[in-house]
């Protein structure tokens, strides 16, 4: 019944100001502190899989190596000749 329940529901996916998302119900007002997350809305559970989504995307993100300076090429006019 509860998983019906939810189904029915239209929730909204809001983010706090310390960047902590959570779903909300779509007709009801939105906390001082919190905004809208692009619009996102849906069911609880579409809800959750943007919420899924966008904390992995993140976190790869912030696991990705920034590019060492050794790796860029040296345009021609940098390059040092014997």
């Amino acid at each position: 019944m509860r998983e019906q329940f939810q189904t029915q529901m239209l929730f909204k996916v809001i983010v706090s100001i310390d960047n902590q998302y959570s779903l909300w119900l779509v007709d009801r007002e939105i906390p001082p502190g919190w905004h809208d997350a692009r619009r996102m809305q849906g069911s609880a559970m579409e809800c959750l899989a943007y919420i899924r989504e966008w904390y992995f995307q993140s976190r790869l993100n912030e696991a990705a190596p920034e590019p060492s300076p050794l790796s860029q090429p040296i345009s021609p006019s940098k390059r040092a000749y014997a």
